[in-house]
């Protein structure tokens, strides 16, 4: 009790103190077991990466994690998974109490793909929670496979060297045999792509896994194109027809158009060669990108230069200012009665010689030497008064000018030998008779020649004639038999003349020596 005195006053009150209530902290302690079994709620974001640490082909995966119970108890979950186009998949709500994340627990997981047979990865992680953008990135430690890849030509069967072979991120390129060396990782897919120029792109796809062969082969296909040749004439540009084109191998005929159609790879150089006869042989060597779709080949005529010497029939003397017609053109013989042509080698000489007051001469005939003399015979002559022998329809003649024995023969267009040795033949109603030798060779009574026995002249002739002619081709030959006292070697030169209806054609002509000793040319009776 207290007192208290106040105004003389003397009170007592009562003062009740009360102690103050302490927390009970001794609560917490049953509290805190509890919180511990809070259940957390995790998500996991994963990425998978092949062994070469790119995203992986797309996986079946198995993903595995333990479910806590409140008190601790484990119990497996597994689940199938497939990873998107990234290689990624997600995991959400994973459930785990507080008390498993505080004390460390981990997700254990492990992928295995199914379909490979690739080797598990083995992830764990203390309870961290991935944001949704970030990913748990895992590099699978696969099975890997040694192969070779071999790039072939899908024609021919031969490696291609240098060809660029693609896998993975990998550019290869292949040696001299076609060869590479690849090692593929089988818990993926591939896809190897081969190139080279000129060819089509090949490529190989399949599972690592269902490859039995230690090599894998990829032919690849030429590139080609379709071209058309044309031959043509390399001064008049018209095409050539019949020529004859060479490529890889092949012989080939141009059409009426002069072409031939091909076709050519665009690996390969382009060798042509292109020949006619009267043309000189062209070659022609280019490639693909070079050219268009048309391929010319101009062909440059193979030309020989002839001298024509215009002479009077009986003196012998050049005349000046006649005209040699010569493939539709005129060409004017100079003070020396010459004019110069140009004619395709191995074919035929074709002119017709005039001046005016004497008869016109024709030549269609191949000559060899490099000098023709075109006699011409005046007007208001016998146009055949220095021809000796017979006359009929048709009259062949040959006139030389020394002692050599030359054999005039004539094969009728039914294939009868008309010569001194059968003077008498027959064709289909027309009668031909050898009626002229000259300078016959004498033998003795054993066959050898005989010096003495010999009867030369120096103005021989031989002649045949038809009374009635065969219309046909004739074959005329000039053959050297002997030389007799001249040298073997030394040129004879001689003329024949043909006589069709009254016309005269010349046909002048040289056999170089005894081993040269057949000339022959033909003649059409129309």
């Amino acid at each position: 009790m207290t007192q208290f005195v106040s105004d003389g006053k003397t009170e007592e009150y009562v003062l009740v103190i009360k102690d103050k209530k302490k927390f009970p902290w001794w609560i917490l302690l049953f509290l805190l077991p509890l919180l511990l079994l809070i259940p957390i709620k995790r998500s996991v974001h994963v990425q998978l990466l092949d062994s070469t640490g790119q995203p992986a082909a797309q996986q079946n995966c198995g993903f595995h994690y333990p479910d806590i119970s409140t008190f601790g108890a484990k119990s497996p979950v597994d689940l199938q998974l497939t990873t998107d186009n990234s290689a990624k998949f997600d995991i959400e709500g994973i459930s785990q109490p507080l008390w498993y994340v505080l004390f460390g627990g981990s997700v254990d997981s492990a992928f295995v793909n199914s379909e490979s047979g690739c080797q598990s990865v083995y992830f764990g992680d203390k309870f961290k929670n991935y944001p949704e953008n970030d990913y748990k990135v895992l590099k699978m430690n696969g099975s890997f496979a040694d192969k070779t890849i071999k790039v072939i030509d899908a024609e021919t069967k031969l490696p291609l060297e240098n060809a660029e072979v693609k896998f993975y991120d990998q550019v290869l390129t292949t040696d001299n045999q076609g060869l590479v060396a690849a090692q593929f990782d089988l818990c993926n897919d591939i896809s190897v792509t081969a190139s080279k120029k000129g060819y089509v792109s090949g490529n190989f796809s399949d599972k690592v896994s269902n490859i039995s062969t230690d090599v894998i082969t990829i032919p690849l296909s030429k590139i080609s194109y379709d071209k058309v040749v044309k031959v043509i004439d390399a001064e008049t540009r018209n095409p050539i027809a019949g020529a004859k084109v060479k490529f890889n191998g092949k012989d080939y005929t141009t059409d009426s158009k002069g072409q031939i159609k091909i076709k050519i790879n665009a690996v390969e150089d382009i060798n042509l060669e292109a020949s006619k006869a009267g043309y000189i042989t062209e070659t022609l060597k280019t490639t693909v990108d070079e050219v268009g779709d048309i391929i010319e080949i101009p062909l440059k005529k193979d030309v020989e230069t002839k001298t024509i010497k215009v002479i009077d029939a009986d003196t012998k003397k050049p005349l000046p200012g006649a005209v040699v017609k010569h493939n539709g053109k005129n060409y004017t013989a100079d003070n020396n009665g010459v004019v110069t042509i140009s004619i395709p080698k191995n074919s035929n000489v074709n002119l017709e010689a005039s001046k005016e007051g004497y008869n016109n001469a024709v030549v269609n005939r191949k000559v060899s030497e490099p000098l023709l003399e075109v006699p011409l015979k005046k007007k208001g002559q016998d146009n055949i008064n220095d021809l000796r022998g017979k006359t009929g329809e048709l009259k062949i003649n040959i006139q030389w000018y020394c002692h050599a024995d030359l054999d005039l023969q004539v094969v009728d267009p039914c294939g009868n030998t008309l010569s001194a040795d059968k003077r008498n033949t027959s064709c289909r109603g027309g009668n031909g008779v050898f009626d002229l030798d000259a300078n016959v060779t004498y033998t003795d009574y054993r066959g050898k020649y005989d010096p003495k026995a010999q009867k030369h002249v120096n103005n021989p002739q031989e002649n045949a004639y038809w009374s009635k002619a065969t219309k046909g081709v004739y074959t005329i030959r000039v053959v050297r038999y002997h030389s007799h006292d001249i040298s073997r070697t030394a040129p004879v030169k001689f003329n024949v003349t043909v006589v069709d209806l009254g016309t005269r054609h010349e046909f002048p002509g040289t056999i170089k020596s005894q081993n040269d000793s057949i000339y022959s040319f033909k003649y059409e009776v129309k």
